[in-house]
């Protein structure tokens, strides 16, 4: 059996690829998934003043989709199969991945707007001083990174009386730990990268960046170095991998009872429950029928025992969009771009011409896309004191021009992808684990010696293999009812 590719002029990477080694039977653990949000939702006071400067900084969102444990067994069954060389998920009916619609819908961030980037060369210190009210010393600024729990116990809690300075200052350190902790986490788990902070001086100016497109840089980048063989962690928005697969794969996803555990929720007697981006829906109470599976080989052999175009959800979002607030509908226009996403040194491709039909496009076979392997080296070692604005700019010249590279085919009224699905199977890595690929080769015989029977006139063989058939169709009907209820079995910090 052989899990592909057989044509590697797509997959060039195959050979360092953390499915190379899971084929061999050499990697079996889940990976760690690094974040801190639970710790910023219990000691972050939310009061009603902070929500005007989240609102004119673009983070409004983002802060009401509340904390929830993550399936790290999950999150690492869909890194086994995401691919540096496309950035897209590589499965049986083809590519998907998480765009930036996703990021927009889900989670409420901004995505028109001028790229996230600028300087390193600042006196971090003085920054803090200015924008936080007071200096850290010793050890909990390291280099350009602050120790995130500094801003726990420096920055002190609002109420009705305190000034708009505190305010501000309040609300700066609890976007600083958003960023920390959940949107650009780290492998420390303790730290937060001081060169946003400049960003969020003036909150009015803070709204125009495309934060939004930041934050899926960063977890393309972080995915891509998960991807690879004897990687052990991943980081990053990883909670995006998460409410986007289980959006998409209702096969894996828990079953909601829809009574939100966010109900009950007011801020200063004002009901919050308004106005919040899709990945609240999450907020809920899960079904306990079955028992939880949370293994990776378990995903591994859902997602490799796929048959049909139809068990992927393309378009999870189309009966909702009409009820979500402008706030998360008004990038629009950029959802569509192939364009650079930048995040300071970051330069991820977001290339939604692999994956129209999440957009309810026929897919063509796309252009050729080269891997850059020299931008994904670029790291902030090294250059602390650059200006990115400048070494980027050629990138950041197409990104304020994405418009012009708005990725547009047919509809998909009545029309099939057979070019595509055709190409596909040859360049893509068909299966992750042995068992899915037995599966497969078992059916696909079954299937090849009931056409010779029924050529032969071989009845009583006939019945034999229609009765095989009906046990491997049960057999999968088995697998795509896995339930994966009661999801709190990860120990976030």
């Amino acid at each position: 059996m052989d899990p592909g590719p057989s044509d590697p002029s797509l997959l060039q990477l195959q050979s360092t690829h953390r499915s190379t080694r899971t084929w061999r039977g050499e990697v079996y653990e889940t990976m760690r998934v690094r974040r801190r949000r639970r710790v910023v939702d219990r000691t972050m006071q939310y009061h009603s003043r902070m929500i005007p400067y989240l609102r004119s900084s673009g983070f409004y969102g983002i802060s009401r989709v509340a904390f929830f444990s993550l399936d790290w067994a999950l999150i690492t069954a869909f890194v086994e199969r995401w691919r540096p060389e496309t950035h897209t998920f590589h499965m049986h009916c083809g590519e998907c991945t998480i765009t930036l619609q996703d990021v927009q819908v889900q989670i409420g961030l901004p995505i028109e707007g001028i790229p996230v980037t600028g300087t390193t060369d600042a006196d971090y210190a003085d920054v803090c001083e200015r924008l936080l009210g007071r200096t850290p010393g010793g050890y909990d600024i390291v280099g350009c990174k602050l120790k995130v729990d500094w801003l726990e116990r420096n920055v002190p809690a609002i109420d009705d009386e305190s000034d708009e300075e505190s305010v501000q200052r309040y609300v700066r350190s609890y976007i600083l730990q958003l960023i920390g902790g959940c949107l650009f986490a780290d492998k420390s788990n303790r730290f937060v990268h001081l060169m946003f902070l400049p960003l969020l001086e003036d909150f009015q100016v803070a709204g125009q960046y495309s934060w939004g497109s930041a934050c899926l840089a960063y977890l393309y980048r972080e995915l891509c170095r998960g991807s690879r063989a004897g990687a052990h962690e991943v980081v990053g928005a990883s909670i995006l991998v998460q409410l986007w697969a289980w959006d998409r794969f209702p096969f894996i996803a828990p079953q909601r009872l829809r009574v939100s555990r966010a109900q009950q929720r007011t801020v200063d007697g004002q009901n919050m429950l308004m106005d919040v981006p899709l990945g609240h829906r999450w907020l809920d109470a899960f079904s306990v029928s079955q028992n939880a599976t949370h293994v990776v080989s378990a995903y591994r052999d859902a997602l490799d025992s796929q048959r049909h175009e139809d068990d992927v959800v393309w378009q999870p979002y189309n009966e909702l969009m009409g009820s979500l607030p402008e706030y998360y509908t008004n990038g629009q226009g950029s959802w569509l771009s192939t364009c650079p996403l930048i995040c300071f040194h970051i330069v991820e491709w977001h290339r939604p011409e692999r994956v129209m039909r999440q957009f309810g496009m026929v897919q063509v076979v796309p252009p050729n896309c080269a891997y850059d392997a020299q931008l994904h080296r670029i790291e902030l070692r090294g250059h602390h004191h650059e200006n990115w604005v400048t070494f980027h700019a050629s990138y950041i010249n197409m990104c304020e021009n994405r418009g012009d590279t708005i990725a547009t085919v047919a509809l998909n009224e009545g029309h099939d992808h057979q070019d595509y699905m055709t190409w596909y199977p040859s360049v893509t890595r068909r299966f992750i684990g042995h068992d899915g690929a037995l599966r497969d080769y078992s059916r696909n015989l079954v299937h090849r010696l009931r056409r010779v029977f029924i050529e032969d006139g071989y009845e009583r063989g006939l019945a034999a293999l229609d009765e095989g058939i009906k046990i491997l169709d049960e057999d999968e009907r088995q697998r795509s009812n896995l339930s994966h209820d009661g999801i709190d079995v990860q120990q976030d910090r």
